[in-house]
């Protein structure tokens, strides 16, 4: 089980680089997406930055 903390997160103004970044760190596939009440409000995964790089 994954536990609070180290369940990747990133803020509503984070860049795809920071996703990246907090994707690679946490050695998980996804990041959350959370407001400044750390609220979730969407998740960035591997998958969705592959189907975008192959878009463009």
């Amino acid at each position: 089980m994954i536990n609070l903390e180290s369940t990747p997160k990133i803020n509503l103004e984070a860049t795809i680089k920071d996703a990246i970044e907090e994707i690679t760190n946490k050695k998980l596939g996804f990041t959350a997406i959370v407001d400044k009440q750390n609220v979730p409000k969407g998740i960035f995964t591997d998958g969705d930055l592959r189907r975008s790089l192959l878009s463009n």
